[in-house]
């Protein structure tokens, strides 16, 4: 396997001597802003000197100008590393690779090590007519993506101030878009740029912005400023600490807890629906689903049972309501009945009264399942 270890020196040729400038120094300076519109002006009346898709187009050159300010660079110089793609300025990798081996806050250079047996690929390249004019010609890559396995470029600098370095690996199959002919001619060197504008993206996407001053990078030596006094840390009285610490308690307070023998002992105690439906409510905080599972049997247990209590309290009522042998009529009447229906909040009480519709004459019955039937759908409801 070819690891070939390489520095490469990028050094930024571009460089003005003067420091760069903030987009807000320059948003707020009048003078500035004067300045730029002048250099844009000049800029966008260029031939040779700037790309075609700047020239006339004074607002894309002030653009670039004030790019330029921000990293320190020659307006000219940076326009001629811009290209246009889908309506959209965009800049070259080896500008961007410029600037932020001078920008970024690292210790030395950015380093490469490509791995992989890249000799499958150097030099297999050929030329073919070019899309837009059949007479032209350009050149593209002449082998096959199985070629591309295993080839790829590690990346990696180290911060001013840490001890291991930043590092990215990438993949030549990972390079989707490749516009430049390069990409057939010199697959290492386009990997390399890719490479170095991903780790910037990710380590440090301010340093393309132009956030960092010199002043700001600049490592000064220490100095010995006596023996440190130990001070307590004064505690912070501002409202956007009070908010957070609020916000803090409120995620660090613990769920509540439910006990599973007392659910079980209220559910046993319960006297009616709604003191069941209580009863069982604590349940759902419950950590384990086999201790939610006793709750749910000793639940249906619970209904059962006052079920059974109440048809057996209805068959001796009825047995009591029977005639004798005298003669006498049932106890209890039609009236009796629906106003027991109307008076029950609970289902299950309901339908043991539901029962004692079979006690009724034949005439009343009908009437009194209806009415069982519309107290049934409105506690159903409720």
């Amino acid at each position: 396997m070819n690891t070939n270890v390489v520095k490469m020196d990028s050094r930024p040729a571009l460089d003005f001597d003067a420091p760069p400038i903030t987009t807000s120094a320059v948003v707020l300076d009048m003078t500035a802003i004067e300045s730029i519109s002048r250099v844009a002006e000049i800029m966008a009346a260029g031939k040779a000197t700037i790309p075609r898709h700047l020239q006339g187009n004074r607002g894309d050159c002030f653009a670039v100008t004030m790019q330029a300010m921000q990293w320190g660079m020659n307006p000219f110089a940076v326009a001629q590393k811009t290209h246009l793609v889908s309506g959209t300025l965009g800049y070259e990798a080896q500008l961007v690779n410029a600037v932020i081996t001078a920008r970024a806050p690292v210790t030395g250079r950015i380093n490469y090590e490509w791995f992989g047996e890249w000799d499958r690929i150097a030099g297999r390249f050929k030329e073919v007519p070019s899309k837009n004019n059949p007479d032209e010609k350009r050149i593209v890559r002449d082998w096959t993506i199985k070629d591309e396995e295993g080839l790829g470029v590690r990346v990696w600098a180290t911060f001013k101030g840490e001890s291991e370095p930043r590092e990215l690996r990438l993949l030549l199959a990972q390079a989707g878009v490749r516009n430049s002919p390069l990409w057939g001619q010199d697959p290492k060197q386009q990997l390399a740029y890719l490479a170095v504008k991903r780790w910037s993206r990710l380590y440090c996407p301010d340093v393309i912005l132009g956030v960092y001053t010199p002043d700001e990078l600049e490592e000064r030596a220490p100095r010995d400023m006596g023996r440190a006094e130990e001070v307590g840390q004064t505690p912070s009285n501002s409202r956007t600490d009070a908010v957070r610490s609020k916000l803090a308690s409120k995620r660090a307070a613990p769920a509540p807890t439910a006990n599973l023998d007392k659910i079980l002992r209220d559910i046993e105690s319960a006297t009616s629906g709604h003191e069941l439906k209580k009863a069982i409510e604590p349940a759902a905080n419950l950590a384990s689903e086999a201790d939610k599972e006793k709750v749910r049997d000793a639940y249906q247990a619970k209904l059962n049972a006052e079920r059974e209590r109440q048809h057996r309290e209805a068959a001796a009522q009825a047995h009591q309501d029977q005639p004798g042998a005298e003669g006498e009529a049932p106890t209890l009447t039609y009236d009796e009945l629906i106003a027991r229906f109307n008076a029950t909040t609970d289902v299950d009480v309901l339908d043991a009264d539901a029962t004692l519709i079979g006690q009724l004459p034949e005439d009343k019955q009908q009437a009194a399942l209806d009415a069982y039937n519309d107290r049934r759908e409105v506690l159903l409801g409720a």
